[in-house]
This record gives C-alpha cells, sequence and structure tokens, in this order.
C-alpha cells in the first residue's frame, strides 16, 4: 500500500515504480482536505480559440499539467477544484474544453449515480434514457478529436508560457483523449490514468510511449475490468521504456477521481497524482 503524503509535501516512493509495473491495493487513507472548499483560483481564457480553464502557480514553472476531464468537461465543478490543487503544488494547470461546447449536462449526471433498487417502474425509464444521453454523448465526441484540440493548447502553451513539460492527467473519457498523445514520442513525459474509457483495447495500451505512467483503476469497472487491467499490466512488464504502475482503489467505482461522490476516495487519487507528478 502506498502512504500517500499531504499536498504540501509531494513525494514518490521510488522503488514502488522504477523499472517495473506493480498492482497496489489502495484504500482511502488520507487527512487532507478534500479539493472542494474555497473559491476558484483559475479562470476561463481563450487557448488557440479554445476555451480553457487555466490555474496558475505561485512560483515560475515551466511544467504543465494538462487535465483531460471526462464527458461534463468544463462544466464539473470539481475538475477546476483539481486543477486548481495542481496549481498550489506549483504546476501550471490547464483544462481544455475537449468537446467545443458540446460537453454532456452535469445533470445527466445523476442517472450514473442513481441506486435504480429503490426506484419505480417510471424512474427507473426516465434513469434510462438519461443514461442513453450519456453513452450518445461519447459516442459523438472522438477521443482523436479531443486528442486534437488538446494538441492546439500544449503547442500554444510551450509558445506562450515557455513550458517545456508537459504532464497529462486523465478522466474516464479523458484518458482515452490523453492515450493517443502518449503514443506520440516525446509529447507527454508524465501521464496519471484515472478509470479510462472508450479507449481501443489492447492497442492503446500497446502504443504507449510517456516514459511514466501511473494507471488509478476502480474495482467496480465495466470499461476497465479486472481482465483488462491486469492484461494491460502484464504488458507494460518488461518495457524499460516505461515505468509504470497500476493501483487498484477496493470498492470505487468508474468517475471515483473526478466526480466528488466518494470524497475520501477521490481525495486520495489527487494527492497520489500530485505526488506522483512530483517526482
Amino acid at each position: 500500500m502506498i502512504d500517500s503524503p499531504l499536498i504540501g509535501t509531494p513525494q514518490w516512493p521510488k522503488d514502488d515504480y522504477v523499472g517495473h509495473s506493480e498492482t497496489k491495493d489502495e484504500e482511502p487513507d488520507c487527512t487532507t482536505p478534500e479539493p472542494g472548499s474555497g473559491e476558484f483560483r483559475g479562470e476561463i481564457i481563450k487557448i488557440d480559440k479554445v476555451d480553457v480553464y487555466i490555474s496558475k502557480p505561485n512560483t515560475t514553472t515551466q511544467t504543465a499539467i494538462i487535465i483531460f476531464s471526462d464527458i461534463f468537461g468544463l462544466g464539473l465543478t470539481n475538475i477546476k477544484l483539481i486543477a486548481d490543487a495542481f496549481a498550489e503544488a506549483g504546476f501550471l494547470c490547464v483544462v481544455p474544453d475537449l468537446f467545443d461546447g458540446g460537453s454532456v449536462p452535469i445533470e445527466k449526471m445523476e442517472p450514473l449515480e442513481a441506486d435504480t433498487s429503490k426506484m419505480t417502474l417510471g424512474q427507473k425509464l426516465s434513469n434510462k434514457v438519461n443514461k442513453g444521453v450519456v453513452m450518445l454523448g461519447m459516442i459523438k465526441h472522438s477521443p482523436l478529436k479531443a486528442a486534437s484540440i488538446a494538441s492546439l493548447v500544449i503547442d500554444n502553451l510551450k509558445k506562450e508560457y515557455n513550458i517545456t513539460r508537459v504532464y497529462g492527467q486523465g478522466y474516464s473519457f479523458g484518458a482515452s483523449a490523453l492515450l493517443k498523445l502518449m503514443s506520440q514520442p516525446d509529447t507527454i513525459q508524465a501521464a496519471c490514468l484515472s478509470h479510462p474509457t472508450n479507449f481501443v483495447y489492447p492497442n492503446d495500451i500497446q502504443t504507449i510511449k510517456t516514459p511514466r505512467v501511473l494507471f488509478q483503476c476502480a474495482e467496480e469497472d465495466e470499461q476497465f475490468d479486472d481482465k483488462k487491467r491486469i492484461d494491460s499490466e502484464k504488458m507494460m512488464n518488461g518495457r524499460d521504456d516505461v515505468k509504470s504502475q497500476f493501483v487498484l482503489f477496493h470498492g470505487a467505482k468508474n468517475g471515483f477521481a473526478i466526480r466528488g461522490n466518494e470524497p475520501e476516495v477521490s481525495r486520495h487519487a489527487l494527492i497520489q497524482a500530485i505526488s506522483f507528478f512530483s517526482e
């Protein structure tokens, strides 16, 4: 088990990931306040005609973290709070609108978290319709298109903000877009993939060229189930060019690191990601 430090003192146990991939079982165990209290420190601006939420650190940095959001995009409050937490840790953090204003409305998130066992027949039917809206949103937006939007932002950051190192944090659908860029050499120097969905398996895993990768996996996840997770770890094992680690969060469901319905677990995932990127 990884004993994650507080956000203010990030560190990463080197022997846990150098030279090999190893699955770690995780339980929420941290005392850092959840990334939710307080006002936003960042702002929405345009970068190369793309709407982005940008949060800047208090000190000069040449390292940027690009957050690849889930299908709910910039409308999700937690995505901005997480960006602020990365900025407080010393990174320039940018969240591009990967959907060109067409992300799934936040109110459609509720069906994904609802307990259908307590619903009436009418409520269950309504729930299925709303889930269908979310699925259509995923189908409508291509990970390749989202990756191309992120590439425009990254190129601009290198020119306008003197960024020399780019890290990627991908959540659910966003992880699939991040994986597209991770197949390109010298594009993403480190990446955290949290409960990835909508990616091409196994090709997107096999073609990873990012030197350091952290997989944050949900125990209950139809998109990245036990077989895919175990097989992916086997693929990454033995690769001298990529240092990887797989972390399994017990009892967690897809979306745990971003949607805030499991605050203790999402806080732990954030602390772990900051520690990883700070290495």
